[in-house]
């Protein structure tokens, strides 16, 4: 059987088209850069967990990021070392908030554009956290810790409440049978509203818990001279171990 012509180059160019495939385009080169704290044009510090840093639970927390071709983070994740350098001070593996407080930051990281042979080119590198007690504190969280020496000095304030709620007892305190009081400095706005609470004493498992049943506290609005005034002073909380049966 013949085929005219036409037909059979026809044939050829569709048999041909079929085999070729468009080349896989060109990625920018990668470069390796290790640790890269110092070459960030911008390096916004993590939001430090306000419980953890109550319980004081810190550590390292390393992000491993790619950086492209303009300076900006295209991924961030935790990079996990088998080296204790990624790890606390007591060789345990950071706070899984802690983890992602630092990867939030790491992804906000800005970096100038890097050239190599006259190509953009794209950076693989890592950022350190270190969360501790020198762990920079917003300003907003210092001017709400800082002291306000006009407000009037109540002391211990669990009887004048119009409300307080028990705290929650955490698990993980149990667990450990961990007990005691814990003491919280609060100040009290003109309302009777709890302002501001921070726990002073206690055991490190307890004080977030006892913080957070401070804020829910109620009280009957302070006067100096007829004008309504905020106050300071201190709520203890007694944690007692439910007895065993035996």
């Amino acid at each position: 059987m013949k085929y005219p012509m036409c037909l059979l180059v026809c044939m050829l160019t569709l048999i041909l088209a079929g085999t070729i495939t468009t080349p896989a385009q060109e990625q920018p080169p990668l470069i390796h850069g290790g640790i890269v704290n110092g070459k960030a044009t911008k390096l916004p510090q993590p939001e430090y967990p306000e419980e953890l840093r109550i319980a004081e639970i810190g550590g390292r927390v390393t992000v491993q990021i790619l950086i492209d071709e303009e300076g900006n983070v295209a991924s961030a994740e935790h990079y996990i070392d088998p080296d204790t350098t990624t790890k606390s001070p007591k060789g345990e593996s950071p706070h899984p908030l802690l983890v992602e407080a630092a990867r939030e930051a790491a992804l906000q990281a800005k970096f100038s554009p890097t050239v190599l042979g006259g190509k953009p080119a794209r950076i693989s590198g890592f950022l350190v956290y270190n969360f501790s007690k020198s762990f920079p504190v917003k300003d907003t969280e210092v001017a709400k810790q800082d002291p306000i020496e006009s407000m009037g000095k109540s002391g211990v304030l669990n009887g004048s409440a119009a409300s307080l709620p028990a705290p929650f007892y955490p698990p993980s305190a149990k667990a450990v049978r961990a007990s005691g009081s814990v003491t919280v400095e609060v100040v009290i706005d003109e309302a009777g509203s709890v302002q501001s609470a921070r726990a002073i004493l206690g055991h490190p498992l307890l004080k977030p818990s006892a913080v957070a049943a401070a804020r829910n506290a109620k009280f009957s609005p302070a006067y100096d001279n007829g004008v309504p005034v905020k106050i300071s002073g201190v709520i203890v909380y007694n944690f007692v171990l439910p007895s065993e049966n035996r």
